[in-house]
């Protein structure tokens, strides 16, 4: 099987060409050229209808323009979770630093674990917080669901961590929605 795109042989049905990256077996927008996957029943960039999103890519894929192909940075509808516990600060006052530490692991490996489970990607640790991106590097047509979820079970699950000194764990969940810039902005850079 060849990519729509790039012509490079790729094996496999359905996923991401290994070369551009790019959807295989999708279905572009045609509001906004995005390439959904076909069980999408919405853009999962714009958000428009299922019924006007084109058949199957395949010779259409010739006629978006080198522009969009060259860029490789995409507009993306992105659902952003940030996790921190509550009472941080009076914590690492009151704890042995490695105590403090196993503490700080138990709390994200327990909040990585949940944004896994709903298929969100975390992207970076900030002290006692946790980021968490929905939407990127993968898109889901419900990814905002997802992330509030995400935010409740991280919510029931940190007080149940089995710590000692009778250590109580609370966190505070923000998320937000929105469009975004995701990818490489730039010959050589990663931006996420």
């Amino acid at each position: 099987m060849r990519c729509p795109y790039c012509q490079t042989d790729i094996s496999g049905t359905a996923g991401r060409c290994d070369a551009c990256g790019n959807l295989v077996g999708a279905r572009r927008c045609p509001a906004c050229a995005f390439a959904n996957p076909v069980a999408f029943r919405f853009c999962g960039q714009c958000g428009a209808s299922a019924s006007g999103i084109a058949s199957p890519v395949g010779t259409e894929a010739q006629n978006v323009s080198a522009e969009r192909m060259s860029r490789s940075a995409e507009r993306r509808q992105v659902t952003v979770l940030f996790s921190d516990m509550v009472g941080w600060t009076q914590l690492a006052r009151g704890l042995d630093p490695e105590d403090l530490g196993a503490v700080l692991r138990s709390y994200q490996a327990a909040c990585t674990e949940v944004v896994a489970r709903y298929r969100g990607y975390t992207a970076q640790y900030l002290g006692d917080g946790v980021l968490a991106y929905f939407g990127y590097p993968d898109a889901h047509e419900d990814d905002a669901e997802r992330a509030v979820r995400a935010g409740l079970s991280i919510v029931e699950a940190i007080p149940r961590l089995n710590l000692h000194r009778g250590v109580r764990l609370a966190v505070r969940i923000g998320i937000a929605t929105g469009l975004v810039l995701a990818g490489d902005r730039a010959a050589g850079g990663n931006a996420s």
